[in-house]
């Protein structure tokens, strides 16, 4: 049995997991047209059978998993909790219940949606940091020495910034 201490041992990679979560890989272009990945999951499948689709694996099954996992553990955990009130279970299963309603806040998103949802909300008017990158030929004990001048203390964003937008910063 997992230990309950492992759940806050297992938070962070499980909220990367739900956080980040996309569907809809088996039908994304990319893997589609990707003539090998079909033979390693049909080789995989082959030693390591699915539970469904006739014993074979896909990308978006692989990836639910974790969601699996999750599932698993709180129906565990509360099961367990009918006998005993321990507060490490309680926590646990609160921890599970807030990363299942993550996962299920991003269930519908397809691959390679978000970077398409990334770039409509910086196109509705919300300001963009830019970070001037280009380099300077002072020497290490210049640019520690060299005195700042009132114009070196704009981050930039007073440029990229929409005139008469308001800030929630």
């Amino acid at each position: 049995m997992m230990n309950i201490i492992e759940i806050d041992d297992l938070q962070k990679p499980y909220e990367s997991y739900c956080a980040k979560y996309s569907c809809g890989f088996d039908e994304w272009e990319p893997v589609i047209s990707n003539v090998r990945l079909g033979e390693i999951l049909l080789q995989f499948s082959a030693s390591n059978p699915a539970l469904t689709n006739d014993g074979v694996w896909t990308l978006d099954s692989l990836f639910l998993l974790p969601k699996t996992r999750l599932t698993y553990y709180l129906k565990l955990y509360k099961r367990l909790l009918k006998n005993t009130q321990n507060p490490l279970l309680v926590n646990a299963v609160g921890t599970l219940n807030r990363l299942l309603d993550t996962f299920d806040s991003r269930s519908s998103v397809k691959v390679g949606e978000d970077r398409q949802r990334t770039s409509n909300v910086l196109s509705d008017g919300v300001d963009e940091v830019v970070i001037d990158m280009r380099m300077q030929t002072l020497s290490p004990s210049e640019s520690v020495n060299r005195p700042l001048n009132p114009d070196d203390t704009k981050t930039g964003s007073e440029t990229s910034s929409n005139q008469g937008s308001v800030s929630a910063g």
